[in-house]
């Protein structure tokens, strides 16, 4: 009994410093089994969607999309008891740097979230009924491209032989593109992936320029590999 009492004695003193270092090493983020951080896992892994009054109130009180991320790492917090996980969709009241202060509504079956309410400082008579994601913050679409090699397609590397293009010129142009989000699949969710395997990547269609001529590049976002799917410009190239 006494060796029982001993080895469990040490079992918990090694459990208590594992739980410490993790929260040193890796913050808060790093314990996803946290509720505040699976719910921000939740909503992240999920596009994130808005409607054109919800926009309208973020412009006029100077939040922008990064603000809203930023929430849903470790600069943002969950008020529970303002919360209301018992309905359907789950509703997270996020707060957190500059006063900000963010409704979610998880729609887990439907696989998106939505912003449904803010602390403006304004008012408007704009509907929602329109809806539109969320652009993705230009850092973590640079973050995202960046993190992986760089690999290309059949198609896309005729596609620079033709305009003339270096694998430098691509390397560097989303650096100052943006985003379209309309064409881009920066979330795919379970029941694609089902249907269709070869969906199972996020794609991202930047829009920018080089050495003054107009491009549009289709980056598919592997678990290894950044690959360049596609170079779009006005000069015709017989590359299918």
């Amino acid at each position: 009994m006494q060796k029982f009492s001993e080895r469990l004695k040490y079992y918990l003193i090694g459990f208590t410093f594992g739980v410490i270092a993790v929260f040193f090493f890796f913050g808060e983020r790093g314990c996803s089994w946290l509720p505040g951080n699976r719910v921000k896992n939740s909503i992240a892994e999920k596009s994130i969607i808005y409607g054109d009054s919800i926009k309208s109130l973020l412009e006029c009180s100077k939040f922008t999309n990064e603000d809203i991320y930023n929430l849903l790492n470790s600069s943002g917090d969950i008020d529970f008891s303002e919360s209301k996980t018992r309905e359907i969709p789950k509703k997270y009241v996020f707060y957190g740097d500059n006063d900000i202060r963010v409704t979610f509504a998880l729609h887990e079956k439907e696989e998106y979230s939505e912003i449904i309410e803010i602390n403006a400082q304004c008012s408007t008579n704009i509907s929602n009924q329109h809806k539109q994601i969320l652009p993705l913050p230009k850092k973590i679409i640079s973050s995202i491209i960046e993190s992986n090699a760089y690999t290309y397609y059949p198609e896309a590397q005729c596609e620079m032989n033709c305009y003339g293009l270096s694998k430098a010129d691509i390397k560097s142009f989303h650096k100052n593109a943006t985003i379209d989000m309309e064409k881009s699949i920066p979330w795919v969710s379970t029941k694609i992936k089902n249907n269709n395997p070869e969906m199972a990547n996020k794609l991202y269609y930047l829009k920018g320029e080089i050495n003054g001529t107009s491009y549009d590049v289709m980056y598919e976002i592997g678990e290894n590999r950044t690959r360049i799917k596609h170079i779009i410009s006005n000069e015709d190239c017989n590359c299918d």
